[in-house]
């Protein structure tokens, strides 16, 4: 009875090198199959930071251009991308070239998951509102009953010659102070 176990246990230690060779070979043909496949993701997630890595360095050099024409346009081409540029944002064009080299270091920084779509549209809402606030304390909310297109390329006169918020901080302080202005600011006499 002794010999019986003993060939049984020789029996099933035989078949049970067997089943994980078996196994074994298995799962290197699964495990060289799901390599590829992750190696495939691998290379996607890789063009993809790629693309990310590429779209960071072109906004900072777009940044390092637009501060180019921002702080040194005195003559020439310059001077006219230079005006154009305060024109449509005021005074808050020296800020502009400094946040475009910010968005392509946070391009390059922060993966995929942390810069969402969502965030950058947020971002240029605050920064129109900031160009509105800009724009209503350079004027003192007075627009002189202007209407909306003789506001507009006010504000953009008014933003070549450095003040205000621009054109766009223009048709934001306008929509601005139309909303929000008082009544009794409209209809009294010292507004008018």
């Amino acid at each position: 009875m002794a010999n019986k176990q003993t060939n049984s246990g020789k029996k099933s230690t035989a078949s049970r090198s067997a089943a994980s060779a078996s196994s074994r070979s298995k799962n290197a043909a699964g495990a060289s199959g799901s390599r590829k496949n992750y190696s495939t993701a691998g290379n996607a997630r890789e063009r993809s930071g790629l693309g990310r890595d590429i779209a960071g360095i072109v906004l900072i050099v777009f940044g390092v251009l637009l501060a180019i024409f921002c702080y040194f346009g005195s003559s020439g081409l310059l001077s006219v991308l230079a005006s154009f540029m305060f024109g449509l944002f005021g005074v808050v064009a020296y800020a502009i070239p400094v946040l475009f080299v910010l968005l392509g270091v946070l391009f390059i920084a922060l993966p995929e998951s942390d810069l969402r779509p969502g965030t950058i549209v947020c971002l240029a809402f605050i920064f129109h509102a900031l160009l509105g606030i800009v724009h209503v304390f350079a004027l003192h909310g007075n627009f002189n009953g202007a209407k909306f297109g003789e506001a507009i390329s006010s504000a953009y006169k008014l933003g070549s010659a450095h003040h205000g918020g621009g054109f766009f901080g223009g048709a934001v302080a306008y929509l601005f102070v139309a909303l929000f202005r008082s009544p009794l600011a409209a209809s009294s006499p010292s507004s008018a």
